[in-house]
């Protein structure tokens, strides 16, 4: 699996960024942001500071690494979105139950 290899060459380093960026660009591959949260992002993220590359090649890695953070962010947001919607939070009614509660009344 891709991010078992060892990336310490700028090459390869490169070829891997590159194959996971025409994976970012079809869900037909199947990259889960699980997969980019939890394996890909991790052995990508100390290539960034790696002193081989060159600045060409680390800007392709920090924009695919940016366009991962940005699919997760998407992903998440619109998980949370739904989560909020449909399970609604007692504690968003309880303004209103406190302004009708029976404490309320002297």
């Amino acid at each position: 699996l891709l991010w078992d290899v060892r990336l310490q060459d700028p090459d390869i380093i490169l070829r891997v960024v590159n194959i996971y960026r025409l994976m970012l660009s079809d869900k037909k591959y199947g990259l889960s942001v699980n997969l980019m949260a939890t394996r890909v992002m991790p052995s990508l993220l100390p290539q960034t500071v790696n002193p081989s590359l060159n600045l060409e090649q680390f800007s392709i890695l920090f924009e695919v690494l940016q366009e991962m953070l940005d699919h997760i962010d998407r992903n998440q947001r619109n998980r949370l979105k739904l989560d909020n919607i449909s399970l609604p939070s007692p504690e968003r009614h309880r303004p209103l139950r406190h302004l009708y509660s029976s404490d309320n009344m002297h």
